[in-house]
């Protein structure tokens, strides 16, 4: 299945106004996450399904850690110029 850009405006958006575009920020927040999530009771949630998640939310936080390093390199974009090119 073929992610469309403009089926993440909202995803987008929250980052604008949660970390105010902070990439860096988010990737940290997905791993305190992922660190958290060690510390369930073994009962709460099967060890499989924890384990799932955090691979996931490890995936996603490498995601925004690497669009965090290239957004450094390349300074001069904004965030309106990316949303600009994902409403496209």
């Amino acid at each position: 299945m073929k992610i469309r850009k403009k089926e993440l405006i909202k995803l987008m958006e929250h980052i604008a106004d949660s970390y105010a575009g902070d990439y860096a920020s988010v990737s940290r927040d997905l791993n305190k996450a992922v660190y958290c999530m060690h510390f369930l009771k073994k009962d709460e949630i099967p060890k499989d399904e924890v384990l799932d998640l955090c691979f996931a939310l490890h995936q996603l936080g490498e995601c925004f850690h690497q669009a965090h390093s290239k957004r450094r390199i390349y300074q001069h974009k904004t965030l309106e110029k990316i949303k600009a090119i994902l409403t496209g």
